[in-house]
């Protein structure tokens, strides 16, 4: 976790809340809980156009939601980025999740990732991310694998479009498409 997040949720003014279980869980230290109501739930993002940026075209945290028809050009990170990330204590495991029709070209790193990390680092097993689709969308001019997904449990893919001419990235095998812990797979 960052010093500067881990200082703010320690601060006598920080929220604070006592969760009760309604049956035991085993989980590892370091686990955390989040609250579904704000991660951005009921999201639509569509026709726009991204681009240029030095971080992701679309960064998605909430469930319910759909990315369509977009157009992202030029981000050195991912074009479209479905993950949590634990270091700032941002939550995000998302669920139905459509991201579908979307351009992406010219990005610096894999196109669209859907990837669960626990603060350990290590990936996280299926079932953190459910039910998610990538559909039709066209990706260029950007590193592979062109989709990268972990950790997901129903994973509906089809109609993808990649490059001509697929060029690794370094230590990479030359694959469009990389599936990591991932369950109830559809490739359509």
């Amino acid at each position: 976790m960052s010093a500067g997040t881990r200082t703010e949720l320690s601060a006598p003014h920080a929220k604070t809340w006592l969760l009760t279980l309604d049956r035991e869980v085993d989980l590892p230290i370091g686990s955390a809980f989040a609250s579904t109501q704000h991660t951005g739930n009921g999201f639509r993002v569509k026709a726009h156009n991204f681009g240029f940026t030095l971080s992701r075209g679309i960064l998605i945290k909430g469930s319910r939601g759909q990315g369509v028809g977009n157009r992202i050009t030029g981000s050195w990170m991912a074009g479209v980025l479905v993950a949590p990330e634990w270091w700032w204590m941002e939550s995000g495991s998302a669920s139905e999740v459509v991201i579908r029709d979307t351009i992406i070209a010219d990005c610096r790193q894999t196109a669209i990732r859907v990837v669960a990390q626990g603060g350990n680092g290590a990936t996280a097993p299926a079932g953190a991310h459910r039910d998610i689709t990538i559909r039709d969308n066209r990706i260029k001019n950007s590193p592979l694998p062109c989709i990268e997904v972990t950790s997901t449990s129903g994973l509906v893919l089809g109609g993808n479009q990649y490059p001509a001419t697929l060029v690794p990235a370094f230590g990479t095998p030359a694959t469009p498409l990389k599936l990591i812990n991932c369950t109830q797979v559809t490739e359509e």
